[in-house]
C-alpha cells in the first residue's frame, strides 16, 4: 500500500468519528465510568484495589482509568481515551478485513460499525468499549499467524487475550472461535505460552502488594455472589429498555446482519465471524444484566455479517443508491453529536454537578493536610469531589461495599477512622449505600461534627475542636 492511499485511509478512519464527537461535552458519566474515574483517583493517591477499596472488576481496568487521570488530571482525559480507543478498535478491524475483503467492503464494515456504535452509545467509557480493542489486536495477529506463517503472531495474540481477560473476564469468550476453527497443538501453545506470560506478571504483582487473595475474593467468589443477588432486579428495571435501545439504535446492521446465518457459505471468514457473533452474545448475555454496553462487542461484528450480506444478495451494484443512502445515515447520526460538540464548555459540563458547590466550600476552608470523607455520596459526586480535591488528605469510600465485608476490614477501618477523624465528612441524603456495620461513623458524627454546609443532596459537616 503506497502512503497516498494509507493517508487517505487512516483520515477516513478518523472521519469515522464524526458521530462520537458529542462524547466530549457529555455532562453525565455512566454508572460504571464513575466508579471506574474514582478507583483512578483512589490508585493515583497511593491506594490499591481489592485492599484499601473494593469493587468486583479485574485489575488493568483499574489502572487503565488510573493512567489516563495520570497523564492529564482531569475527566476530559477519560473522554480522549475514548476517541484513542475507538480509533484503533477502527484500524485494526481494517486491517483483520484486508485479509479476506478489498479495500471498500473493509472500510464499509467500520463504518457501519462507527454509526450503529454512535448515538448513545457514545456516552460513556466502559470496560467492553476497552477490552473489544485488545480483542480485535489478538484476533488480528493470530489470523495473521495463519495467513502469513508467522509463528510469533501466536504468542502476541495470546499476550493480548490475557489483557483482555485482567479487563473484563467475559471479553475472553469472544476469542475462542480462533481457537475453536484452528485447533492445531503448536498454535494453541504459542498462545498459551503468551497469555500465561502476562498472567504470571499480573499475578506477580498482586503477589508482592498483598492483594492476591483479595482479588480471589473480590472478583470470583464475591462477584458471582454479586451478580446472582442483583442481576434479576438489574434486568427487571432496565434489561428490556436497554435492549430495546440496542436494537433501535443499530437495526441496520442487526437486521441484516442476521441473514448471515442463512447464507451458504463455508469459507473460513464466514464461518468465524457467526461464531464471533455467537461468542459475543454469550460474553454479553454471561452477566445476566443485558445493559447496552454489554452489546457493544456484538455490534462490530454485526457490521461485518451486514457487509457479508449485502456482498452476497448483490445490493453492492447499486453503489451510487447505496453511498446516497449512507450519507444521508451518517448525516443523521452526525449532526447532534456535532451541535453537542460546538456547545463544548467546562463550565456547561460542570454546572450539573453538587459537588462543585461542596468542594468550592471545602476549598476555600481547609489546608492541605485536612482529610475529607464521603459517607453515602452518590459515585459521581465521589469521583467529583476527589477531583476537584487533588491536594487534599481525604478518606476514600468505594462505594460497591462488598457483602460481607470481612471483619478485619472493619475493625481496621474504624481505628482509623477513630484514630484520624477527617476535619469534615460529607453526607448524602440517601441511603442507599449504607451498612449496618459502619454505624458508628453516624454516632461518631452526632457526637464530635457539626453541620455547617448543604446543598442539595449534599451536607458538609466539620470536626469540633477539642
Amino acid at each position: 500500500m503506497n502512503l497516498k492511499k494509507s493517508a487517505l485511509i487512516f483520515f477516513l478512519l478518523l472521519f469515522f468519528l464524526v458521530p462520537k464527537l458529542g462524547y466530549l461535552n457529555e455532562p453525565m458519566m455512566d454508572w460504571d465510568e464513575g466508579i471506574y474515574e474514582t478507583a483512578a483517583l483512589y490508585i493515583n493517591n497511593g491506594y490499591l484495589p481489592y485492599k484499601d477499596f473494593f469493587d468486583h472488576k479485574p485489575p488493568l481496568i483499574y489502572y487503565f482509568f488510573a493512567t489516563c487521570d495520570f497523564v492529564y488530571h482531569s475527566f476530559i482525559s477519560f473522554r480522549i481515551a475514548y476517541f484513542i480507543i475507538f480509533f484503533l478498535s477502527e484500524l485494526f478491524l481494517y486491517l483483520i478485513l484486508r485479509f479476506f475483503l478489498d479495500e471498500f467492503l473493509s472500510l464499509l464494515s467500520v463504518f457501519l460499525f462507527s454509526v450503529s456504535t454512535s448515538s448513545f452509545w457514545a456516552s460513556s467509557l466502559n470496560g467492553e468499549q476497552i477490552f473489544l480493542l485488545p480483542v480485535l489486536i489478538s484476533i488480528y495477529f493470530f489470523l495473521r499467524g495463519n495467513i502469513k506463517g508467522k509463528s510469533w503472531s501466536f504468542f502476541v495474540s495470546g499476550i493480548f487475550a490475557a489483557l483482555v481477560f485482567f479487563i473484563k473476564y467475559n471479553g475472553l469468550l469472544i476469542l475462542f472461535p480462533l481457537l475453536l476453527l484452528e485447533f492445531k497443538k503448536e498454535k494453541i501453545w504459542k498462545f498459551l505460552s503468551g497469555f500465561l506470560i502476562v498472567s504470571i506478571f499480573i499475578l506477580g504483582f498482586m503477589l508482592s502488594k498483598s492483594i492476591f487473595s483479595n482479588f480471589i475474593y473480590d472478583t470470583i467468589i464475591f462477584n458471582k455472589k454479586y451478580m446472582v443477588a442483583i442481576s434479576y432486579k438489574i434486568f427487571k428495571e432496565f434489561g428490556i429498555y436497554s435492549l430495546w435501545n440496542v436494537f433501535k439504535s443499530s437495526f441496520f446492521v442487526i437486521i441484516p446482519g442476521l441473514f448471515i446465518f442463512f447464507i451458504k457459505d463455508d469459507s473460513f471468514f464466514v464461518k468465524l465471524i457467526k461464531w464471533l457473533i455467537i461468542f459475543s452474545l454469550f460474553s454479553a448475555i454471561l452477566p445476566l444484566k443485558f445493559l447496552k454496553h454489554y452489546f457493544y462487542p456484538t455490534l462490530c461484528f454485526f457490521s461485518i455479517a451486514t457487509v457479508i450480506f449485502f456482498k452476497n444478495v448483490n445490493i453492492l451494484r447499486f453503489k451510487k443508491l447505496f453511498l446516497t443512502i449512507l450519507i444521508v445515515l451518517f448525516t443523521f447520526i452526525s449532526f447532534p453529536s456535532l451541535k453537542r460538540f460546538s456547545e463544548f464548555s467546562y463550565e456547561k459540563i460542570n454546572r450539573f454537578y453538587v459537588p462543585i458547590v461542596i468542594s468550592n466550600f471545602i476549598k476555600e476552608n481547609s489546608s492541605k493536610k485536612d482529610r475529607i470523607f464521603l459517607w453515602r455520596s452518590h459515585f459521581l459526586n465521589t469521583y467529583y469531589l476527589c477531583n476537584r480535591l487533588p491536594f487534599t488528605k481525604y478518606f476514600f469510600w468505594c462505594i460497591f461495599l462488598r457483602k460481607p465485608l470481612p471483619e478485619e476490614f472493619v475493625r481496621g477501618f474504624k481505628n482509623d477512622f477513630e484514630k484520624c477523624a477527617p476535619k469534615y465528612i460529607v453526607v448524602g441524603k440517601s441511603n442507599i449505600y449504607s451498612n449496618r456495620k459502619f454505624l458508628f461513623i453516624e454516632k461518631i458524627l452526632l457526637k464530635k461534627y457539626r453541620k455547617v454546609f448543604s446543598y442539595k443532596s449534599e451536607s458538609v459537616y466539620k470536626l469540633l475542636e477539642d
